[in-house]
């Protein structure tokens, strides 16, 4: 698994042990793999792992069957996190293909091709398709925020509920998304490995419902007892 130490990747790696799979952890840091509870697991293995080298890479595909794509390079002090994660989609496709690798699951960002999509999520739709372009099947699943404590997502808006009685917020703030639970994203990564017809299938996962980004955080400021009033386009209301 690349990427196991992330925010999703640490949440994956315990349940696929439970299901009685064997894992191999991948991160650029032994100190995070290490210090996991679920490092002293039996069946689990911790290998180093730089996506942009491709000689770690090729190390850690051996006797491999399926490798989770978990990773990406927006915040890892790359100037162009593109251009970043286009070369680091290729170094892994070819070592998986060198290594007699069957697939490839990889977590994606949700959006229309035909919208206009931000530079990120572009990014993440170009690294799926780099490593389509490689021999070894992949399975993608696209999943817009992610919800959840811990997820940047989540944690940007309750501390924004928490602290500012009163937002005034840019236009983004209506654009609609469909959020999905963490543990409905572990569950269809989990599932996939079950079910064939998923193998070189882009799908879309959510939670069912579209909200506007603004009422998430009308909503996470009620959990938390909250109504904070939202300035938005010249006009306040209290949500």
């Amino acid at each position: 698994m690349l990427g196991a130490t992330g925010y999703v990747g640490a949440r994956l790696v315990p349940e696929l042990l439970a299901n009685g799979h064997r894992v191999r952890g991948a991160s650029r840091s032994a100190g995070k793999l290490d210090a996991r509870d679920w490092a002293a697991n039996g069946a689990f293995e911790s290998v180093v792992v730089d996506v942009l080298d491709p000689g770690t890479i090729a190390e850690a595909m051996t006797d491999v069957d399926v490798v989770y794509y978990l990773v990406h390079s927006m915040g890892r002090g790359h100037g162009d996190f593109a251009q970043s994660d286009a070369a680091a989609a290729r170094n892994v496709a070819h070592a998986a293909a060198e290594a007699g690798v069957r697939r490839i699951i990889y977590l994606s960002g949700l959006g229309r091709e035909d919208d206009q999509l931000s530079e990120h999520l572009a990014s993440r739709h170009e690294t799926g398709r780099e490593l389509a372009r490689g021999s070894v099947p992949v399975t993608e699943l696209r999943a817009a925020i992610i919800v959840g404590s811990g997820s940047a997502s989540f944690e940007i808006m309750r501390d924004l509920v928490g602290k500012l009685p009163l937002m005034i917020t840019p236009r983004w703030l209506r654009t609609r998304c469909e959020p999905i639970a963490i543990r409905d994203v572990i569950a269809y990564l989990v599932g996939v490995l079950d079910e064939p017809r998923t193998i070189g299938e882009v799908l879309e996962i959510g939670g069912g419902e579209v909200h506007e980004y603004r009422e998430l955080l009308a909503t996470c400021g009620e959990v938390y007892g909250r109504r904070p009033r939202i300035l938005t386009n010249g006009r306040a209301r209290v949500e």
